[in-house]
């Protein structure tokens, strides 16, 4: 397997890339917080814990305090490069594609145990960063672990959005990773964070470890 470095990353992006355009549309301020205030009102009312389940970026910036983690599976969901982004790690020109959680199969990462007696206020950073571009919904899933399940929060993809992409060959999804560069990176050092991030866990995805080749070759691994 070829690995995505950062060395070659620096070397095809040397810096962060802004021109100040996106075509995103953002998911306004009060029906962002609507979202959030009822999608937790009934956790929190029945006095149990909060669980965020984490599969991409938060397992290496997830902006949560949090006093227990676990490494679990979720069934039914699966990890997949399939959100559209012309911000951040990508431009009008090269957008990037960022991960989400799609239909089917099963996905393994970490769930955070949210502390505090009012999660909605704990995970109000998480939350706005997470759904303010209107490409993820929130859901309740089952994450299992060896100590056992919890109900945990995560966030999915909007499929009736602008910024699903569906599912891509890994070959396209591969080009759209290594092109893309934003005001905060490149879309391949985000998946080199989750890749290492998951290996720290003992945890692999096999399809990310695929598309991390495809990506290096893109990049001129060997150049």
């Amino acid at each position: 397997m070829t690995i995505l470095t950062e060395a070659l990353i620096e070397r095809h992006f040397p810096s962060p890339h802004d021109d100040g355009r996106t075509r995103e549309t953002e998911l306004p301020a009060d029906e962002c917080d609507a979202w959030r205030e009822r999608f937790l009102a009934q956790a929190q009312a029945s006095g149990s814990d909060v669980w965020m389940f984490s599969y991409g970026s938060l397992l290496w910036d997830g902006e949560v305090d949090t006093p227990e983690t676990r490494t679990v599976v979720v069934h039914g969901w699966h990890r997949r490069f399939c959100l559209l982004q012309w911000a951040w790690r990508g431009d009008l020109d090269n957008p990037c594609l960022m991960l989400a959680l799609d239909r089917g199969g099963c996905c393994e990462g970490v769930v955070y145990r949210v502390s505090g007696p009012n999660p909605a206020e704990a995970l109000r950073t998480v939350w706005d960063r997470e759904m303010n571009g209107d490409g993820y919904r929130p859901r309740w899933v089952t994450a299992r672990s060896a100590e056992g399940p919890v109900r945990a929060l995560t966030f999915v993809i909007n499929r009736r959005g602008e910024r699903y992409a569906g599912r891509l060959p890994d070959e396209d999804t591969a080009r759209y990773i290594a092109t893309a560069c934003g005001s905060t990176g490149a879309c391949a050092d985000y998946l080199r964070r989750t890749v290492r991030s998951l290996e720290k866990l003992e945890l692999r995805d096999r399809h990310l470890h695929r598309l991390e080749s495809l990506v290096a070759e893109n990049m001129g691994v060997n150049t």
